[in-house]
């Protein structure tokens, strides 16, 4: 009987192994990127909303999707926006980028509730213009889950010819930058 009763508390004081459901919220995030021109060393950056997708965390361990519409960028400039969008994104083509995230491993002591990590770094693999790369980066989550990573991507290796008007061409490496500000949980 005594056995019984020591595994009953030994159970009620495991840690719960439920699943939690991370559901982002679009409107609440963006995602940006700054290239930088060659050779006037311009910095061109353009955002978006942020990604629809929903994560799932489940013993330490993340995994999931984001998607993001490539139509939402703007420069701020309409021509640029143009040409970014049409000849060099090919947007009707390839309307969303993809970033899937699989067993992205977490400190041990991490938790919702306590969510505060600095530069962590991650590994996904990101679908653009029809190809798949993996990426690396870092990922910092604060108070909320307010989410922020960044990593960067040589567009040529998803056939993305290199942008250049007027003499100006852009660097082959561009920075990325994803921030959500806002997730809806649910436990599993």
């Amino acid at each position: 009987m005594k056995s019984i009763i020591i595994i009953i508390i030994a159970l009620f004081n495991l840690p719960a192994l439920a699943a939690i459901e991370m559901k982002s919220v679009p409107s609440q995030g963006s995602v940006q990127f700054e290239a930088i021109g060659k050779p006037s060393m311009m910095k061109i950056k353009g955002q978006a909303q942020g990604p629809s997708g929903i994560l799932t965390l489940a013993d330490s361990k993340v995994q999931g999707e984001m998607n993001f519409a490539l139509e939402t960028l703007d420069t701020g400039i309409d021509l640029r926006n143009e040409h970014m969008k049409e000849k060099y994104l090919e947007v009707k083509k390839y309307p969303q980028a993809k970033l899937i995230i699989k067993d992205l491993s977490l400190p041990s002591s991490w938790n919702p509730q306590n969510a505060k990590l600095q530069d962590h770094p991650f590994k996904g693999l990101l679908h653009l213009h029809g190809v798949e790369k993996e990426v690396e980066g870092t990922l910092s989550i604060s108070e909320k889950l307010k989410t922020e990573a960044r990593f960067e991507i040589k567009i040529s290796d998803f056939k993305i010819d290199i942008p250049s008007y007027l003499g100006i061409k852009v660097a082959d490496v561009v920075k990325v930058q994803v921030l959500i500000n806002e997730f809806i949980t649910r436990e599993e």
